[in-house]
């Protein structure tokens, strides 16, 4: 499994009640070219003592995801990455571009705020067409 992402997560903000009016887009996370020093905290399932493996490599400006993921009584591997507080505090919608394989991805942002101990998240898939370059570019809302 072989993933590369685009890495340029944006964020769009309400500005009242003409949303396609006045709609505007806030970068909440991009690599740019020479970075090389990689945020992404990768997570497998050998926290649960699966036996999956997966990590990311952040070069030319491009983060790739790849590993393997033990399908046989479940199994995952994630990247992680914490985001400034506030950054998407008054966020509605959340756009993710990537070069995806012929897997499923999703995308879950967590809150500060907790429940039962537990902190509120929210999960949607990653789904969306292909351009001319093949890089799909998903766009979630944000309940």
């Amino acid at each position: 499994m072989r993933t590369s992402i685009a890495a340029l997560v944006s964020a769009s903000f309400l500005g009242g009640p003409a949303m396609a009016e006045t709609d505007s887009c806030v970068v909440v996370l991009e690599h740019v070219q020479g970075e090389t020093d990689n945020p992404w905290r990768t997570v497998n399932d050998g926290v649960m003592g699966g036996l999956s493996d997966g990590g990311s490599v952040l070069e030319n400006g491009t983060l790739t995801f790849s590993g393997n993921t033990n399908t046989n009584g479940g199994g995952f591997s994630s990247l992680r990455i914490p985001l400034l507080p506030g950054a998407m505090a008054d966020a509605d919608r959340l756009k993710v571009y990537m070069k995806p394989d012929a897997r499923t991805y999703s995308m879950t942002l967590r809150t500060n705020v907790t429940s039962y101990g537990r902190r509120i998240a929210f999960r949607a898939p990653i789904t969306g067409a292909n351009d001319a370059n093949g890089v799909t570019v998903s766009s979630c809302s944000i309940p």
